[in-house]
């Protein structure tokens, strides 16, 4: 199954083998594209976000993970068990907001963040959602004028 393909990448990439997981990601990326599933797009899609050196492709591939995810059904997100389900993934507004940030885009950061922290009572309350609340608090105290 790809979904664990990409895990087992994501595995990589969580012991120090960055290379080897941009690799293998890359070269399950036709499939994945091509395949229907927008949950592996998403996920793999994020993935690849997490490995780039360039920040622009870091945002493209965060943008491609988030029009995935507008595709994602709540029952695929639950056969995942997708921390707050289907909800739970728009989560990545904060990513995009952080990418649009390190660009010098403050405008669409901030638009972002909103958006994403609409979001977050959706997640739950384990080391995820926790973790994930704790960045849009970091992000709101480094950039209060995003906040309204």
């Amino acid at each position: 199954m790809v979904v664990d393909e990409i895990r087992n990448a994501v595995r990589l990439r969580e012991a120090g083998q960055a290379r080897e997981a941009r690799e293998r990601l890359e070269a399950l990326w036709p499939t994945v594209s091509r395949g229907g599933d927008p949950f592996a797009v998403c996920f793999l899609a994020h993935s690849l976000a997490d490995l780039q050196d360039d920040l622009r492709e870091q945002l493209r591939w965060h943008l491609v993970a988030l029009e995935a995810a507008d595709e994602i059904t709540d029952e695929r997100a639950a056969e995942q068990r997708v921390p707050g389900g289907r909800l739970g993934l728009y989560s990545l507004r904060l990513n995009l907001a952080e990418d649009y940030v390190r660009l010098g885009d403050d405008g669409r950061a901030a638009a972002h963040y909103r958006a994403g922290r609409d979001f977050v009572p959706f997640l739950g309350e384990e080391s995820y959602g926790s973790g994930i609340r704790d960045g849009f608090d970091a992000y709101a105290a480094a950039h209060p004028d995003h906040l309204s």
